[in-house]
């Protein structure tokens, strides 16, 4: 009987959110799906082990696609943000080359540095994409990558680069670890996350004009190919490659017909729709003229000062991605759990939503600056939701105050580092959840990127692992269904927060106002103005005991959930500012009835709402609020006299509205502590 009222209770509790929890995968609308290493490419499989191509995953360039007619983009382009060639012998690390190439022309291209001191280290990013794995508690990612004795040798792909600079592992410059080819250099787990730039973005491209439009955009294009001599012919010509700005008696072109496996890594630089047939070799020439002008890394002696040519037909060109830099200060530090990047997909189908969401801890006094995330299909819509005081072990990330969201849109598949439109402030011991939203049709199948199990192919053995209750894959059924990831034994998604430290700074209020609680020691403390609602005002809160901070902290936090026009809340606790943000409000306004007895506030917007929340349910009555609009009264919820005042102010009465949701809000708390009362009893 007991048990029967319990669940009853529950259901009558939990209805309206229309948040669900499913304990094991629906076959029927879940699917898992593997990554695999073959050389410098990947496959996918499906749970029986069969071969499998995922939508969007199909990264081979078709030699003529209907996007290069009529495209607007010049027939032939050399990039000049192109930093020197470099020789790797005789390590195999090609794929390091590439890829850092990219990220120094785009990282120079925007202005961040210059050609002459931008050199990134290519000993580090493979260093530390091969041998991430550590067991260092104290990483939230330890447990998870590869380790080699000589991490030089065993070659590495794109998706392995990604990872590692996704985790914070670089971009470290050359000045700091050199490349040493002839006897490469070793690291320790410390210096993982030196980074004097980040990872901004990565997007695999399919199409050519895409492809040169990123290489327009960022200066370049890492690509896989197949190199041997057969497909290969040197030319003695003149010609100007265009990037160095030398005339070269030679020139190398490469085209193959066979599809060969990608054992080469190079970057493209530049293209010529009417590259010549004659300049490839007889035994492989292409159908028509055109070919991608790429930057090897096998030092200046080879090819035309260190380029080949590629053709546009060349049937072994695969895994097209182009890479976007931030400065190394655009953030302090990552909140993740995902070191190695993905492994799996799990697939959603038949739902009008598909989300991928983690829980982190705060560990200290600091905002959100950017959301990361990894997506494995091109052309989605998404929105970011960030909760905070989310209670952890409840099985939902959305179990918490709405912070702050935000939509986008991400063109190609790959990875995302999005800068918030404002920063979202975090206090050290809470815990809070990026929640990443897409929209889909029922009729499609979503791929969300998750970390995967541990496996071991070819000898290696990539390692993953997790902690409970962090990671969840949801879709919508008359409600959000949240799958724990963990628990389903496929480790982490793939979402990360982006942190840069509380900076302490003053508030400026220059005609202040004062609110005190005598019991619990806040004070609110605004800018003195008349009842207009177009005035700008700051705003602080004190809390010198540890009750006024938790109210401080509820306090913000509720106001966290408008978006930002310009009103500065700054919070304080015991006597150190604990987090600052901006916030959607024009004016607060002390209210007092006409004997002074009762004290009673709003906050105003700038179109004359008032919209305060704080708090919705609270015995100590320390400050209630409502939500109506100017029209000569203000709808607040009165509060008992230990608050002390400096400005009296005019009355109002509660409107109807108010009072339904004050009753509401009190039903809903007076079931939930009764559901607490009857679970003690069982």
């Amino acid at each position: 009987m007991k048990k029967t009222i319990c669940i009853l209770l529950c259901m009558f509790l939990f209805l309206p959110s229309l948040l669900l929890a499913v304990s094991a995968v629906e076959t029927d609308r879940i699917s898992v799906y593997t990554m695999h290493r073959d050389g410098l490419q990947t496959y996918w499989t499906d749970e029986n082990g069969n071969r499998v191509v995922l939508p969007s995953s199909n990264l081979t360039v078709q030699a003529d696609t209907p996007e290069d007619v009529g495209s607007g983009l010049p027939t032939s382009y050399y990039a000049q943000k192109v930093t020197s060639v470099k020789n790797q012998n005789p390590t195999n690390a090609c794929w390091t080359y590439s890829v850092l190439s990219v990220l120094e022309s785009s990282y120079i291209m925007q202005g961040f540095g210059t050609l002459n001191d931008t050199d990134f280290s290519e000993a580090h990013l493979t260093w530390f994409a091969n041998n991430g794995y550590h067991t260092d508690s104290s990483d939230p990612t330890a447990g998870d990558g590869t380790w080699f004795s000589d991490p030089y040798a065993p070659g590495g792909s794109f998706s392995m680069a990604v990872a590692a600079l996704a985790r914070g592992a670089g971009i470290a410059t050359e000045a700091r670890f050199p490349m040493d080819t002839s006897n490469p250099p070793t690291y320790t787990t410390s210096q993982m996350y030196v980074s004097d730039a980040r990872l901004g973005s990565v997007a695999y491209l399919q199409n050519r004009d895409d492809i040169k439009q990123a290489v327009i955009d960022n200066g370049g294009v890492a690509v896989c190919y197949y190199q041997d001599n057969s497909g290969m012919k040197t030319t003695q010509a003149a010609n100007s490659n265009g990037v160095t700005g030398e005339m070269s008696a030679t020139v190398t072109a490469i085209n193959h017909k066979l599809n060969y496996s990608p054992n080469h890594a190079v970057t493209i630089v530049g293209w010529d729709d009417e590259f010549p047939i004659a300049y490839f070799s007889s035994r492989a020439k292409p159908a028509k003229p055109g070919a991608w002008l790429c930057k090897n890394s096998w030092g200046t002696e080879y090819g035309d000062n260190g380029y080949l040519w590629i053709s546009y037909e060349d049937s072994t060109l695969v895994d097209y991605a182009t890479f976007s830099a931030l400065p190394g200060n655009a953030y302090d530090s990552i909140a993740q759990y995902d070191g190695y990047g993905y492994k799996t997909v799990m697939t959603i189908a038949d739902s009008e939503a598909a989300y991928a969401a983690n829980i982190f801890h705060a560990d200290k006094d600091c905002a959100i600056s950017h959301a990361a995330f990894h997506t494995a299909m091109d052309a989605r819509n998404y929105t970011i939701y960030i909760y905070r005081n989310v209670q952890r072990g409840s099985g939902n990330p959305t179990d918490g105050i709405l912070a702050y969201t935000q939509t986008g849109y991400a063109e190609f598949k790959g990875y995302h580092t999005v800068k918030l439109d404002k920063n979202v402030p975090l206090q050290k011991g809470e815990y809070y959840s990026i929640v990443v939203e897409f929209p889909t049709q029922k009729t499609e199948s979503f791929l969300i990127p998750i970390e995967g199990r541990t496996v071991v192919e070819d000898l290696i053995t990539y390692h993953f692992d997790s902690a409970p209750a962090t990671s969840y894959v949801g879709y919508f059924d008359n409600g959000i269904a949240w799958i724990d990831t963990v628990e389903e034994d496929y480790n982490n998604t793939c979402v990360k927060a982006c942190l840069v430290n509380t900076v302490q700074t003053t508030p400026d209020i220059t005609n202040p106002v004062t609110l005190v609680d005598r019991t619990t020691g806040v004070r609110v403390v605004y800018d003195k103005a008349d009842f207009d609602a177009s005035a700008q005002m700051s705003l602080a809160v004190f809390a010198d005991t540890a009750v006024g901070q938790q109210a401080a902290q509820a306090f913000e936090g509720k106001y966290s959930n408008v978006e930002s026009t310009g009103y500065d809340i700054f919070l304080y606790a015991n006597g150190k500012k604990i987090t600052t943000a901006n916030h959607g409000f024009a004016v607060i306004l002390p209210i007092m009835d006409t004997n002074f007895s009762t004290i009673r506030a709003a906050l105003v917007q700038n179109n004359g709402t008032a919209i305060c929340y704080f708090p919705e349910t609270q015995d100590n009555g320390f400050l209630r609020f409502a939500t109506d609009t100017l029209n000569g009264s203000f709808a607040c919820v009165s509060c008992d006299n230990r608050l002390d005042i400096d400005n009296p102010a005019v009355d109002n009465n509660m409107s109807l509205l108010t009072s339904l949701k004050d009753l509401f809000n009190r039903l809903i708390q007076f079931i939930r502590n009764l559901l607490d009362r009857i679970t003690s009893l069982i």
